[in-house]
């Protein structure tokens, strides 16, 4: 009786050791499979639910699967591939029950696998089905079912975002001559030559829809409507009275604020790791607001007091705008973009003057060259 049972008992063992060693012996590829999968082996079992090349992308589908799921979500390395595991199982009623539940709450994509399949249409076998044999069709259609798609280590998910953002842009073509009346009837205009403008910061904000794909080439294309404010610009330049080049006496300045709304598409080029370069392109109306005018006399250069000086206004005009530079994915919902953008905002110009100016104004062009950072955040 002793030997009988050690005997039993050595068998038992061994067959544990083999199931457990193991590894395609214990797992079923794929919902297809598990939901008809049949086996006399006693151990645990578990569903491989999806292949990633991709570390981080397999992480982000674990996350999103646990969330949907009530059994547990494992991820395991295997030749270079990280594999997502449901289970364990211990029984093959256990493995067909979830593969059914999972399938109808969870749509996933059956991984595909090199064993070949049999076209021809035959019945389900009496005889159960051993874990390594070929999987076969049945009459009995399974539905179709939403799937993810295991295509270069990328999950496609299209989203909704939000994100902030700040840079520094320098404007350029703000240079600018313009003649506005002296006061002195029978004398030529005065001159107003526009000779500096500082750079200035921006701040923005923005919200919009993002659209993945499944590839290395084009992985993200995303369409967004921004708001920007620009904090003022200072514009600086001097004045000829009656146009005489001799007769530089005066300096003026002026500030230009703006606010931007704008529509924005932006383009992944290609995806490396984390990494990928976009380019961008935008339109929509800017908002120059040219206000706090004043003129002083060149120390030195004259006597004269000027009594006049031009309003504040708004000027509503067309603007666009290019950009490029580089995402960066810290993780599935958050990521930060450093890029360059190219931009023009039409004229700015002042209300008109007072007294003798009354029918004058100043106005300029302005255009932009800007690095902006935004961070972004994607709902799930």
């Amino acid at each position: 009786m002793k030997w009988q049972y050690y005997s039993k008992l050595s068998v038992a063992i061994g067959f544990s050791l083999i199931s457990f060693s193991s590894l395609s012996a214990q797992t079923i590829y794929g919902l297809h499979q598990a939901r008809q999968f049949r086996s006399n082996t006693s151990s645990d079992f578990y569903i491989q639910l999806a292949s990633y090349k991709n570390k981080s992308y397999a992480l982000r589908a674990k996350s999103q699967i646990q969330r949907k799921s009530n059994y547990p979500v494992l991820l395991k390395e295997k030749n270079g591939y990280y594999q997502i595991l449901l289970g364990p199982f211990h029984s093959t009623t256990e493995v067909r029950a979830a593969a059914q539940e999972f399938g109808v709450t969870t749509p996933m994509q059956r991984v595909s696998q090199n064993t070949p399949t049999t076209k021809a249409k035959i019945t389900r076998p009496s005889a159960p089905v051993v874990q390594n044999s070929a999987p076969v069709a049945v009459t009995k259609k399974d539905p179709v079912v939403p799937v993810y798609k295991d295509k270069d280590g990328v999950l496609p998910a299209n989203h909704w975002f939000i994100g902030v953002g700040g840079g520094w842009m320098d404007p350029f073509g703000t240079d600018a001559t313009n003649f506005a009346s002296s006061g002195m009837p029978g004398f030529p205009d005065d001159r107003y030559v526009t000779n500096s403008s500082d750079s200035t910061g921006q701040i923005s904000g923005f919200v919009g829809y993002q659209w993945r794909r499944a590839a290395l080439w084009f992985p993200a294309t995303s369409l967004s409507f921004e708001y920007t404010y620009t904090f003022p610009i200072h514009i600086n330049g001097v004045i000829f009275v009656n146009d005489l080049p001799d007769a530089k006496n005066f300096t003026y300045k002026y500030d230009i604020t703006q606010q931007l709304p704008m529509a924005k598409l932006k383009l992944d080029l290609y995806q490396w790791k984390q990494f990928m370069p976009y380019i961008s392109g935008g339109v929509g109306v800017a908002l120059n607001r040219v206000s706090d005018y004043s003129d002083s006399p060149i120390p030195g250069a004259t006597v004269m007091e000027r009594r006049f000086g031009f309003s504040s206004t708004t000027t509503t005009q067309f603007a666009g705008s290019f950009g490029a530079g580089l995402d960066y994915w810290f993780n599935y919902n958050a990521q930060i973009s450093v890029g360059y953008e190219l931009a023009y905002y039409g004229k700015a110009r002042t209300g008109d003057g007072q007294g003798t100016l009354s029918d004058n104004h100043l106005e300029n062009n302005l255009n932009s060259n800007g690095v902006v950072v935004k961070g972004t955040y994607f709902f799930n």
